[in-house]
């Protein structure tokens, strides 16, 4: 859903949302290769709305997206391509 990334990122900066990325970061580790998707599709759209907000947890971030990059799904990887994009992308490097 299109609404999804600014209603949750509006939701973790102000505080409300403490969970929502150590339940991302679960996902992202999962068996299930669709929750791995999932994971770092939302990871992707919190990435285009959060922006340079993503400093803090860009190195656990990174070492999410480097695990799925090499994980065994093309799924998964290319995923994990899109949010590697959208990362550089949200912080303009």
């Amino acid at each position: 859903n299109i609404w999804f990334p600014y209603f949750a990122s509006n939701r973790f900066i102000a505080g409300q949302w403490n969970e929502l990325l150590p339940v991302m970061f679960r996902c992202s580790k999962s068996t299930n290769p669709g929750h791995r998707e999932s994971a770092l599709s939302i990871f992707s759209q919190l990435c285009e709305a959060l922006g340079s907000k993503l400093h803090p947890v860009l190195s656990v971030l990174k070492e999410v997206i480097v695990e799925n990059l090499t994980y065994d799904n093309l799924e998964v990887k290319i995923e994990a391509l899109r949010a590697v994009s959208s990362v550089l992308q949200a912080l303009q490097v």
